[in-house]
């Protein structure tokens, strides 16, 4: 975000930012609030990240916030980020970082696990956080930078909960779960949380995310 309201200040309304897999509209509202230049002009649409429907080099700054870990082929929509890009543009992805360190992820599967719950095979989308930067590199950006920064959830345990059993991958596994079986792992549930991320602790459930920034 602070990249490309930093270009839209220096380049004015000339510059042209493309937010990829946007969801709910978050980072370009972020993007163009407090901004001085006069007008700005939001175009949005539906398109496939592997083939976007744009001419080549056409954005100043191309981003991407959790999108990139979930399409089919990433090394695709990297090599659509660089060609809609102008020589020079900057590319800012993030990920989802490594499940080791995002209690949101892991909690409920780890509690499942210790009640029997089988999982069917199903793909990860923790693949890409600890080689973001070598596959940005691989498809030809330059001077790539990449970190790791944790991404606080101010939910309560319900919510938390609630949230992942949302996902159709938990949604299948719990409806096949009889309702004892249910109510211990809710109550586990809720007393590992209240033990490490309420209102006593001060601590925000989280995840990881791995972010990247990297130039054409």
């Amino acid at each position: 975000v602070a990249l490309a309201k930093s270009k839209f200040e220096r380049d004015g309304e000339g510059c042209q930012v493309g937010d990829i897999g946007e969801g709910v509209g978050i980072t370009v509202r972020e993007i163009v609030e407090g901004m001085t230049i006069e007008r700005k002009k939001v175009f949005v649409g539906v398109a496939d990240s592997e083939g976007l429907p744009f001419a080549e080099e056409q954005f100043d700054v191309y981003v991407a916030n959790f999108s990139l870990h979930i399409v089919a082929d990433h090394m695709k929509m990297l090599s659509e980020a660089k060609r809609v890009l102008k020589p020079g543009g900057k590319l800012a992805v993030s990920v989802w970082g490594r499940r080791e360190n995002s209690p949101y992820f892991k909690t409920l599967p780890k509690i499942m696990a210790e009640h029997g719950v089988e999982f069917p095979p199903q793909k990860t989308y923790f693949h890409l956080g600890e080689k973001l930067d070598k596959v940005i590199e691989e498809s030809g950006f330059k001077d790539v930078k990449h970190e790791y920064i944790p991404v606080p959830l101010n939910m309560t345990k319900e919510l938390a909960l609630s949230s992942m059993l949302a996902s159709p991958f938990f949604t299948k596994i719990w409806n096949g779960l009889n309702s004892e079986t249910k109510k211990s792992i809710t109550k586990k549930y809720e007393e590992e949380f209240e033990l490490k991320f309420s209102n006593k602790t001060k601590k925000m459930i989280s995840f990881e995310a791995a972010v990247a920034i990297a130039t054409k």
